[in-house]
């Protein structure tokens, strides 16, 4: 209803603009078209031979008026499709229609013409002016929040990738790096207990070699230099052979070698548990790792991809943000010829009408552009990886976790393979000295 009442009042302007047919002159006249205007003659029977075909005509006019103001060219009625021209939505062809009605209005001044307007005239400028400031400047508006609203939703999806893939993964991966801190501290431990395990095993097995030396060095048996408990205890075992088993020399030695059995035990039993331990810290350190990577490689990723959207959604938005500048001047310019030209007498304007003409066409409107002025925020700057020091620790070798799965048992250390126990040879019985006659 709004588009029709706006193609009417522009209608009966330009036609008492540019035929002179006073619709004041004519109460009936003037009656239909308020009727027109209003919507009430549609409803009852038609707009009138005497109307129609010029109404039509100037509706055209009217067009232009809302084309040039942003409004949606599919709100008008169907059968002023086809009196829409070719330059439809040009800003300056528009402004070049409107400036024709008014230097037309402005010369039948400058002529001498009977002004034959009347307060039609000024009745029918006043509705087209309450419906630029209303409907149109309100589509406007309406359609430069949704373009900013655009613009910074792009911007609220570039500052979401930081949030999505970094910020909230934060307290799942510091849990995971504590805790691989823990086992790590755990092996550190173990290492330090095993070695000084390592030297009280040397030191006891020493102590034992160093007794069988002493004390086994006539009985023919081979010692060596190795303090392995086994060997040691081959050595014990060949000693047996030729000493009384309740020998007090058997005694201690059988004693040192089972303080070194059993701390050898210890140790071996100690480098399985650090093995484990080294095992459990890395997986979980590796596992932090791979999981840094991921949100960090997703977070990049993200960022590519909404910026390069809010770019493109940036460029749509900068032309439609001139085309709106456009309609923004366009809009200053017909109230200018309205209210100036289209809405002022004759006497006025033959006088000043050439000065108001030239004012309406020179006008910027940059108060009004500016008003549609869309702010286009930076992106936020790229974030590096949070956890880049833990991705930079050379201390584990994360490659094993890329390495095929590993037989059972496989990640443990073997315990060192023990020395067989040489197979003593059989002693000698002593060559009985001859006995002296």
């Amino acid at each position: 209803m709004l588009a029709h009442k706006l193609q009417c009042c522009l209608g009966v302007a330009a036609m008492s603009l540019l035929s002179g047919d006073a619709v004041s002159s004519n109460p009936g006249r003037g009656v239909e078209v308020e009727g027109v205007c209003s919507g009430r003659v549609g409803m009852e029977g038609g707009m009138g031979s005497t109307f129609g075909a010029e109404s039509m005509l100037l509706a055209k006019s009217m067009t232009l008026v809302r084309s040039r103001a942003g409004l949606q060219v599919n709100s008008l009625a169907e059968p002023l499709w086809g009196l829409l021209p070719e330059t439809h939505g040009d800003p300056v062809a528009f402004e070049k229609k409107i400036e024709l009605v008014a230097r037309d209005r402005v010369t039948r001044a400058q002529r001498g013409d009977s002004d034959t307007g009347g307060g039609s005239l000024a009745e029918v400028v006043s509705k087209i002016l309450a419906i630029i400031e209303g409907e149109i400047k309100h589509d406007i508006a309406s359609a430069h929040k949704e373009d900013q609203g655009e613009v910074l939703r792009h911007i609220g999806y570039i500052k979401e990738c930081k949030q999505h893939d970094l910020d909230n993964y934060t307290e799942v991966i510091e849990q995971g790096m504590n805790h691989a801190r823990e086992l790590e501290a755990k092996h550190t431990n173990c290492i330090f207990v095993q070695q000084v395990l390592k030297g009280d095993s040397e030191e006891a097995c020493r102590q034992t070699h160093q007794w069988l030396s002493k004390g086994s060095s006539g009985l023919g048996c081979a010692l060596g230099d190795s303090t392995t408990p086994s060997d040691l205890k081959a050595h014990i075992d060949c000693v047996a052979g030729d000493l009384d088993e309740a020998h007090l020399f058997l005694d201690e030695a059988r004693s040192l070698h089972g303080r070194c059995e059993n701390r050898s035990a210890t140790f071996s039993a100690r480098i399985q548990e650090c093995n484990g331990l080294e095992d459990e810290h890395r997986h979980a350190h590796c596992s932090v790792e791979a999981q840094i990577r991921t949100q960090c490689n997703n977070y990049g990723s993200c960022r590519v991809r909404e910026t390069s959207r809010y770019t493109d959604v940036k460029a749509q938005v900068e032309v439609a943000e001139i085309a709106r500048k456009h309609q923004a001047v366009a809009v200053e310019k017909i109230r200018c010829f309205l209210t100036n030209v289209l809405g002022v007498n004759y006497t006025v304007l033959a006088e000043t009408g050439e000065a108001r003409m030239a004012a309406c066409s020179a006008l910027l409107g940059e108060n009004a552009s500016a008003m549609y002025v869309i702010d286009y925020p930076e992106p936020p700057l790229l974030e590096g990886c949070p956890w880049k020091l833990w991705l930079n620790d050379t201390g584990v070798d994360c490659e094993i976790a890329t390495k095929p799965a590993p037989a059972p048992n496989a990640g443990q250390r073997p315990l060192p393979a023990p020395t067989a126990a040489p197979t003593p040879a059989p002693t000698p019985a002593p060559t009985p000295a001859p006995t002296p006659v």
